[in-house]
Parts: C-alpha cells; sequence; structure tokens
C-alpha cells in the first residue's frame, strides 16, 4: 500500500476530480467529470479549501476536502471536512484512516480548535472510521438544511428551480432577461419564448 499522502495544488485538480466525480456519483448525482474538475480547480484556485490526496502510480485513489470556518460558541475556528472518498477498489487499505489524520494533523499544526464532518446515516463503515479516530457522534443536535434556488445557464435559457422541483424557463433575448413575478413562479411553470 502506498502512503503516498499529499496536499493538492492546482495541478493535481484534474485526476483528484475524476474520484470527485465518483464521490458526487456515490451520493446520487449524475456523473460530468469536467463540472467535478471544475469545482476542484476553482475551490484549489481561489484558496477556498485544502484537499489532501492519496496518489499511487500518478492516479489519484482517494482524497478528502476540507473548510475553514468559524465556530461561535466556541470563539475558535474549525474545519469542516466534507468531503472523503476512496475508489471503492482500494477501500478497506487503510487509505481513509490516512487522509483523515492528515485533516486531524493539517487541523493541529493550523490552531484550528476542531474537525466537524456530516455522513449518511446509512454509511456505517464511515461512523466506524469515524468514531475509532476518536469522533463523537452528536446526539444534542439535528442538521437542517435549506434549498436556495439553483441557477442554471445556458446560450439561450436561464432556468430555475427549488426543492419543490418547479421549473421557470426564460428565453433570453438581446441579452434582456424576462423575469416574471415570484407569484407566477410559485403557482405554475412555464416558458416564455
Amino acid at each position: 500500500m502506498s502512503e503516498n499522502i499529499k496536499r493538492a495544488s492546482v495541478n493535481d485538480a484534474k485526476i483528484i476530480g475524476e474520484v470527485f466525480d465518483l464521490y458526487r456519483v456515490f451520493y446520487k448525482q449524475e456523473s460530468n467529470i469536467s463540472v467535478a474538475q471544475k469545482y476542484i480547480t476553482e475551490r484549489l484556485s481561489n484558496n477556498e479549501s485544502v484537499i489532501f490526496f492519496a496518489e499511487e502510480k500518478e492516479r489519484c485513489i482517494g482524497f478528502t476536502q476540507l473548510y475553514s470556518t468559524f465556530d461561535s460558541v466556541n470563539v475558535r475556528q474549525k474545519i469542516v471536512l466534507y468531503d472523503l472518498f476512496v475508489r471503492e477498489e482500494y477501500r478497506r487499505r487503510g487509505f481513509a484512516k490516512l487522509l483523515m489524520n492528515a485533516a486531524k494533523q493539517y487541523a493541529a499544526e493550523n490552531n484550528f480548535g476542531s474537525i466537524e464532518l456530516s455522513t449518511a446515516k446509512t454509511n456505517t463503515p464511515g461512523q466506524s472510521l469515524y468514531e475509532s479516530l476518536g469522533y463523537l457522534r452528536d446526539n444534542e443536535y439535528y442538521t437542517y438544511d435549506l434549498e436556495i434556488w439553483a441557477c442554471v445557464w445556458s446560450r439561450d435559457f436561464l432556468s430555475f428551480s427549488t426543492n419543490s422541483s418547479i421549473w421557470l424557463l426564460l428565453k433570453i433575448r438581446g441579452g434582456q432577461k424576462i423575469i416574471p413575478s415570484l407569484t407566477a413562479l410559485i403557482t405554475s411553470p412555464f416558458s416564455i419564448q
């Protein structure tokens, strides 16, 4: 087993993006390697995340992505470990643990107070790993998520969707956007030609 864990640079975005795409598919998103690679490139280019990855024969076999944020209650900074994924053929060989330990070392060296993560209730292998590394399951708080508008641009159309799957499709003419009232959007899907 290679224990070659590296901190990613923008130059690594392409190979990490391939595995990030697998991660997204695992969470029921459609495969789109170019979107995945672009997302990773943007995070690294803008210094918006820190990524550690395992590499074997110039191929990314797993990664973890960290975002820094603040902990208002404890008045300190913390890390959100948002992504952890290892290619299926490399699982149960210790790579996830190595990636988790790289995140912990980074947090300690940079004076972060804690690492927070969430996982699917069905991800029992992940839960076992986290608990073996000293992570404590939060039984006191619930986590909530509010979907805000998803906006997708194409050359001729602008489409919006909400968490209730209502769609708005607008034809863009002469560089102007025709945007109806929010009431019309909520009451029915429509298209303006």
